[in-house]
């Protein structure tokens, strides 16, 4: 009970310094010395945060003083007290009596006033209900609650059931083919879009755009799953499954390994080359500047870092491209095989830089044989190798479809 009450004076204490924050900077003229005395309580309630608070709370608090101390080093003031009015309450989220949910209008705003992708960084922990909170509703609205839970199975459920049964059911002879994959994979999206739906509506997870875009995709591919099913004389059961396994390996593998590259590069930079983390991301404005890091490489030269980022980013337009349009003719797999395998490699290269980047940051060396983790787990040269392997994994498997047509 001590600990609780020690903890919870941390959290208000934080709170009030977000305040100070946005009254000094309401003032025509900021007195220095009061600034000076708040940013020491913020950087001393930081260290706390990282003794003491719990790993979702730590990650969103922690968030926000660095970032208030970057739009701080920027010297506009309308900012800074425009972000000390947005986060002056999010120690309540500590406290359990908010959810960072309850913050998304108040962060888009933000955003869209600065374009800026505040809190992009840890969408991950997009919801954050308590488990008071949580009992409440429940006993609040049973019914409701229990209404919407089964109807979320259920939702989540049917596609696959009707999907198998389907697929399932005695037709003669059919020969397997990629499209009962792909078919799978599109009920599991479906699936999961029906029943994010209803898990919206009382723990309010992804929300709409996420629906929509499961919703879409899925059913889209769900839909020329079955009629390519129905209809095998359109193509060879062996191109089928060339086609429609690079596919999914392109949907799937690639986003994870390049977002892992793109949070090295910004390691990098701010480590090697000074930027200012509030910078960094302005010069990722704009779509050519996003993807291909073309305003951060005039500023502080990216070198082999931004060719290989940019034949990564073209390589992967054209390959996916080439492969839905035209990956059903056998003829074109003596160049869709090379593209992938050559795609691939570039994301292994690519998954090397993260690793290597991710160790110098955490323990100063690129290759680390055995040591501890930022979250008490284990980072060693296996676990490095097999990332490598991983990310280039696909393009053996797509070597091994190839050579069967």
């Amino acid at each position: 009970m001590k600990k609780k009450k020690s903890n919870d004076s941390l959290y208000l204490n934080l709170q009030q310094s977000f305040v100070k924050i946005r009254t000094l900077f309401y003032s025509p003229s900021v007195n220095p010395n009061k600034l000076d005395a708040v940013l020491g309580d913020l950087r001393f309630a930081r260290k706390q945060l990282e003794k003491r608070a719990k790993r979702k709370p730590r990650k969103i608090l922690t968030y926000c003083i660095d970032t208030l101390f970057e739009i701080i080093e920027e010297g506009n003031a309308e900012k800074i007290r425009d972000f000390a009015d947005l986060i002056h309450n999010m120690p309540e989220i500590a406290l359990k009596k908010s959810s960072f949910r309850s913050f998304t209008s108040e962060i888009n705003a933000f955003n869209r006033k600065y374009e800026e992708f505040c809190f992009g960084d840890i969408n991950t922990i997009h919801i954050q209900i308590s488990k008071e909170m949580f009992q409440k509703f429940i006993k609040s609205s049973k019914v409701f609650f229990w209404a919407m839970f089964i109807s979320g199975i259920t939702a989540f459920i049917l596609p696959w059931f009707f999907y198998i049964i389907y697929i399932g059911r005695p037709t003669g002879e059919r020969e397997f083919s990629g499209f009962g994959i792909l078919g799978f994979l599109a009920a599991l999206a479906v699936s999961v879009g029906l029943a994010n739906i209803f898990f919206t509506l009382i723990f309010q997870y992804h929300g709409r755009n996420f629906s929509i875009a499961t919703l879409s995709a899925g059913g889209f591919a769900l839909v020329l799953s079955i009629y390519m099913i129905k209809n095998p004389q359109l193509y060879d059961p062996n191109v089928s499954m060339f086609y429609c396994v690079s596919l999914v390996m392109m949907i799937i593998i690639p986003p994870i390994f390049y977002t892992l590259f793109r949070s090295a590069v910004e390691m990098w930079g701010i480590r090697k080359k000074r930027v200012i983390k509030s910078k960094y991301r302005n010069l990722l404005k704009g779509k050519k500047n996003y993807w291909w890091f073309e305003a951060l490489h005039q500023e502080i030269n990216l070198g082999f870092i931004y060719r290989l980022n940019k034949a990564f980013t073209v390589l992967f337009a054209l390959t996916f491209a080439l492969t839905l349009l035209t990956g059903l003719k056998k003829e074109m797999a003596l160049l869709l095989c090379p593209m992938h395998v050559l795609f691939y490699a570039i994301l292994a290269i690519m998954t090397i830089f993260s690793r290597t980047q991710e160790n110098l940051d955490v323990h100063g060396t690129p290759i680390v044989i055995f040591a501890r983790s930022r979250n008490g787990g284990v980072d060693c040269i296996l676990g490095d190798f097999i990332m490598v392997a991983m990310s280039f994994l696909p393009a053996y498997l797509i070597i091994i479809l190839a050579q069967n047509i």
